[in-house]
């Protein structure tokens, strides 16, 4: 039998919904993860716990991954629709409460929790509407805006990953108290529910997937333009090309606690001939501080164009 260090080990804490703790049973022990014993031995139930088991691990690695950031992002999302999200984390915070005393999901219990989802949808909609109002700022052609662009993108990006983050837990965490109400009063549908949950599942998936595609796409297409004038536009260039590495990385990470398989994008400044780039500079010092650091890269440029022409053994 299991020591209390080890049953302790045996439970597993998911936090990050509203800052609270909810504990799910594993089976190490032998004990069924939904406890049911009408359903216990069936097929059904064996097929329900198995997946219940996976949902669990993949809720237990994302939201540990997002915790401390969700819980600072939704601090400073000040919005009516994400503010929602809040009342929705404290009814299943209760139910999650009220399950771990009695073992199982009644009708007056799923009543609490059983709205939840057009809120969490609604929000979720909301978020992934943002990001697609950022990528829209990312279509400008004018290097300054660009830049612009995507400086306020790799500060509001995170934030609205930060919300997708929090609907997708959110979203688990019903499931899972919808799994028990499922398997307490009909076994016999656990399966085709189960495979119902997982579906639906993948569609949400699918369609942050797009909308965070479709940004890195933007973001793409405002590198290649701001890489188009770097000659012109040296420092506005950097800017956009390092924001839309730190946005990418950003993604990428957030694609990874979701399972989207997605291979990482990252871009590097246009590399400029020796000519171009002194020309560049010369452009950027007179953007920056006047005359004077024009004549200086001038100066410069005068003495390797001299260097190269003497070392070619070129005559005048």
């Amino acid at each position: 039998m299991a020591s209390k260090q080890n049953a302790d080990e045996n439970h597993l804490m998911i936090p990050g919904l509203s800052g609270v703790g909810k504990w799910l049973q594993t089976d190490q022990d032998g004990a069924p993860f939904l406890a049911n014993p009408a359903a216990a031995g069936t097929l059904t139930g064996i097929l329900a716990r198995a997946a219940t088991q996976q949902d669990m691990a993949q809720v237990v690695a994302y939201l540990k991954t997002i915790d401390h950031k969700v819980d600072d992002v939704l601090r400073k999302v000040d919005d009516a629709q994400v503010a929602k999200m809040e009342g929705v984390a404290d009814a299943i915070d209760r139910a999650w409460a009220i399950r771990q005393e009695t073992g199982t999901v009644n009708e007056t219990l799923w009543s609490t929790v059983d709205q939840s989802f057009p809120t969490i949808a609604a929000t979720q909609a909301y978020a992934l509407g943002q990001l697609d109002a950022i990528a829209r700022r990312l279509e400008d052609t004018k290097v300054g805006d660009l830049a612009q662009a995507a400086a306020l993108a790799e500060t509001d990006v995170p934030k609205w990953l930060g919300v997708l983050a929090q609907c997708f837990g959110l979203q688990d965490a019903v499931e899972m108290i919808e799994l028990d109400r499922v398997l307490a009063g009909s076994p016999a549908e656990m399966d085709p529910y189960r495979r119902g949950l997982q579906k639906a599942k993948q569609q949400r998936r699918g369609l942050i997937a797009d909308h965070t595609f479709e940004l890195l796409s933007r973001m793409d297409a405002a590198v290649s333009t701001a890489n188009a004038k770097m000659i012109l536009n040296r420092t506005l260039s950097h800017a956009v090309i390092g924001s839309a590495n730190d946005v990418a990385s950003g993604i990428h990470d957030f694609h990874g606690v979701l399972s989207i398989d997605a291979a990482p994008m990252a871009w590097k400044p246009r590399r400029l001939g020796r000519g171009a780039d002194i020309g560049s500079q010369a452009i950027q010092g007179a953007k920056d501080n006047g005359p004077q650091a024009v004549a200086t890269v001038v100066t410069l440029a005068s003495l390797v164009f001299a260097k190269n022409k003497f070392q070619d053994g070129s005559s005048d």
